[in-house]
């Protein structure tokens, strides 16, 4: 694989399902959500890190082509769909379906509602990434990885006209400008000072070299034997779980312990995962599922939270919640354990069947365009 890894990788498209999973669970309010947030999102910029192809910084037109494909797969579902909630908002707050209560709260809620005015300036805001919808709260990762990976390619496009035919060299150095942004971001981190994202930009650029450091060693680990993958399952799993009660981390607030803190969760999270998933590629209709939740981890990351709203309102009308209740976010009661399981399987399953047959309707009208165009060519 070397360091230009061009095609699907069953195991890291297991990893991202386990991690989206484990995102969705977060939000479903499992009692273990501190545990799964010391790694959970870290493992999606060591991932895009991993796919870093050292060819999209070898000359100004590659990294051209790089800088529009982020746009393309970042920028633009970000603006895209904070615009469509945008427009929503006024519709799903009338029927108290956005956030802005709580489950048990005794006073009927106010839906907050949105001028022509402020439609307009949010969209435009989206347009910035300065501006997100509640219902896409995962979204502040989609503008954090793109500044941090259009900045690595950039990095790199630099080091390699510095510095010609010294890979390990140009590696070091790479490893010295992560910490040193690392350094700062913590630094930011602690003042509460976010610089538009550049703050996260900070912490989280050695998890995508951390990534791209990965993809190159893979050579030396894709030899390796179950009795190998069971140990460092078993000890990155201790790690985590000894690290657990000494400090905690908040991805989506830039808040973590200590920046060593951070990138020891985030390293024996991926190896949890990782691990996890050479076992589980190995079964195979358990790989073909997760493979599949692996590649549709962005509609995933879309519509989770409208799909737990669906669970949230059969919830309500079980235990007897007042409508306004509904307005809870991201659940009506964290920590029961069987809601907590159906609120992840339909927040990780719906999006996945909707992306799937979304897909599939445009591939026939497709097929259908193409027949057309052919028969009147006729």
């Amino acid at each position: 694989m070397g360091g230009s890894p061009a095609k699907r990788i069953n195991e890291i498209d297991i990893v991202k399902a386990l991690a989206v999973m484990l995102m969705v669970a977060c939000h479903a309010g499992v009692v273990f959500a501190k545990f799964i947030y010391l790694f959970h999102m870290a493992i999606f910029f060591i991932a895009s890190g991993f796919f870093f192809r050292d060819a999209s910084s070898e000359t100004p037109g590659s990294v051209l082509r790089f800088i529009i494909n982020k746009f393309k797969k970042l920028w633009f579902p970000f603006f895209f769909w904070n615009a469509v909630f945008v427009l929503l908002h006024n519709p799903l707050s009338k029927i108290v379906i956005l956030p802005g209560a709580d489950a048990g709260q005794t006073t009927a809620y106010i839906p907050a509602l949105y001028s022509t005015a402020e439609i307009f300036s949010m969209i435009g805001k989206g347009a910035l990434f300065s501006y997100k919808e509640p219902l896409i709260g995962g979204f502040w990762f989609l503008k954090i990885l793109f500044l941090v990976s259009i900045c690595y390619c950039l990095v790199d496009f630099i080091l390699k006209k510095l510095i010609r035919n010294k890979p390990q060299l140009r590696l070091i150095i790479q490893a010295g400008i992560s910490v040193a942004f690392l350094i700062f971001g913590y630094n930011c981190s602690i003042r509460g000072i976010q610089l538009y994202g550049l703050a996260y930009l900070g912490s989280y650029y050695c998890l995508y070299f951390m990534g791209h450091l990965i993809s190159k060693a893979k050579a030396y680990y894709a030899k390796w034997t179950w009795p190998i993958w069971l140990v460092i399952m078993t000890v990155s799993f201790g790690i985590l779980y000894y690290m657990n009660p000494c400090g905690a981390i908040g991805y989506n607030l830039n808040e973590y312990t200590s920046p060593q803190y951070m990138v020891v969760c985030a390293f024996s999270g991926w190896c949890f995962l990782y691990s996890m998933a050479w076992f589980l590629n190995k079964i195979g209709p358990v790989s073909k599922v997760l493979v599949l939740v692996g590649q549709k981890t962005l509609p995933i990351l879309i519509f989770h939270l409208p799909a737990l709203k669906l669970v949230q309102i059969t919830e309500a009308l079980i235990i007897g919640f007042p409508i306004y209740g509904l307005a809870s976010f991201p659940n009506l009661q964290a920590g029961k354990t069987g809601w907590c399981l159906l609120y992840t399987a339909i927040g990780t399953g719906l999006p996945v069947i909707l992306d799937i047959l979304f897909c599939k309707i445009i591939r026939q009208w497709q097929t259908g365009k193409r027949a057309l165009a052919y028969n009147q060519e006729k």
